[in-house]
């Protein structure tokens, strides 16, 4: 399976499990509502005098108590179950979701079906277990399943028309007890399926708004999976957000160059050249990211790597200056253990004020960092051919070090190609 299958089928499972952990919600809610009916009920019937004198068997009280006690032991597995299944991340089979949908929309017709039965009347007909359905109606929106919601709808209405033409016809045929004309009654299942078709709708809305983020998600991880292999993860954030401004920043520029890499690259495969790349680059990319630094270009003989940015740091010519050393260190050892050739580079460090910020459009962009500063980063890592050294420092980057870890010694003022002022440059020897 190819990365791109994989971003979908994990793309979908994230989905599933979102959709789990709102069917999640929606049985805790039911839950709450199924616990203050049932309170409620108890309070009305054992403690307020008058209330079931409406009931021609007294033990009819019983029944409603004991509905919502089997209703709520049944919610109380579905959320033990979802809870189990979210926990382990695994989606709630759709035959589970098809069958407790039945079961919970059905339930209330049951009740008003054993409650006409029982006290042989269409009293019940308008009782406040109507408003159940609709609790039912409006909570499977929370499904974020368009044809649970409708299911949900089909199976309330349905269930509410048959009791309903059932208990009519058989307690009330001539219309002497209900206070309305019976298609008053009939018609409230078309307003149950109204009430579904809106959940439905709202559903279909939460899932697709839900679907896009998701999306959203996995483009712009697709993107970083790809940005990280080019550039560091702080560019990769800043380019995959559109708050960062274009701002100026004192910095350290970090340049380094790898002596004679195009004859080197003639003279060898393509596989060879690859191989020295990544045995060469990839310890260098560690050290740049372990002194806090960001690696702005990987070229196919050197490195531009920024310290102090995009988030400042104070002693970034510091960190420049240590990591320039750890990479000379580390380019000798691998020599001596036979990792790469012998291999000569170069390092020039310039501190100095930069501009900084995203170019580019909505289709492409990269974060740049330009100015004066990078220009003398990158001359004085080629001055070292000119004064055969390994690792030069400008004045700028002097003053804000301590050379704990080498020698430095300043060689003179040099002049720059196209640079009005001589720039003073230190040589950095280390063990």
């Amino acid at each position: 399976m190819n990365y791109k299958s994989q971003s979908i089928d994990l793309t979908s499972r994230a989905m599933g499990i979102a959709i789990a952990k709102s069917e999640y919600k929606r049985i805790k809610i039911f839950i709450i509502a199924l616990i203050i009916g049932l309170v409620s009920m108890c309070i009305s019937f054992f403690f307020i005098n008058g209330t079931t004198t409406f009931f021609k068997y007294q033990y009819t009280k019983y029944y409603v108590i004991g509905w919502f006690i089997i209703f709520l032991i049944y919610e109380i597995i579905g959320y033990f179950t979802a809870a189990s299944l979210l926990r382990r991340k695994v989606m709630t089979p759709w035959f589970l979701k098809m069958g407790s949908v039945i079961i919970e929309s059905a339930l209330p017709g049951v009740l008003l079906f054993i409650l006409c039965y029982q006290e042989q009347s269409v009293i019940f007909l308008d009782s406040p277990l109507l408003f159940f359905y609709f609790i039912l109606i409006a909570l499977s929106s929370l499904n974020l399943e368009v044809k649970l919601s409708l299911l949900v709808g089909i199976v309330s209405a349905g269930s509410y028309l048959f009791v309903t033409i059932w208990a009519i016809n058989q307690y009330d045929p001539n219309n002497l007890i209900l206070d309305f004309p019976p298609e008053l009654y009939y018609v409230r299942s078309f307003f149950m399926m109204l009430a579904a078709l809106g959940a439905t709708f709202v559903a279909f809305e939460i899932k697709k708004r839900s679907q896009a983020v998701f999306n959203l998600k996995k483009e712009k991880d697709e993107i970083s999976r790809l940005f990280d292999q080019q550039v560091s993860k702080e560019v990769v954030d800043i380019l995959l957000h559109d708050d960062f401004s274009t701002r100026r920043g004192h910095v350290s520029i970090l340049f380094l160059d790898i002596r004679k890499y195009s004859s080197f690259a003639e003279s060898r495969s393509p596989e060879e050249v690859i191989g020295f790349q990544n045995h060469f680059f990839g310890p260098i990319l560690r050290i740049i990211e372990e002194y806090h630094g960001i690696t702005n270009q990987i070229l196919g003989d050197g490195i531009m790597a920024t310290f102090g940015a995009p988030i400042p740091t104070e002693d970034h010519a510091q960190k420049a200056y240590e990591a320039a050393i750890a990479i000379s260190t580390k380019v000798k050892n691998s020599i001596s253990m036979g990792k790469i050739p012998t291999t000569k580079i170069g390092i020039g460090i310039h501190t100095g004020e930069v501009v900084m910020g995203n170019i580019g459009n909505e289709l492409r962009k990269q974060f740049s960092i330009s100015g004066t500063a990078v220009v003398l980063a990158a001359r004085i890592e080629q001055a070292n051919k000119e004064y055969n050294t390994e690792i030069l420092i400008s004045s700028s980057t002097r003053e804000s070090i301590s050379d704990k870890n080498g020698q430095i010694q300043s060689i003179g003022k040099i002049n720059m190609e196209n640079i009005s002022k001589e720039i003073e440059v230190y040589r950095v020897d280390h063990e």
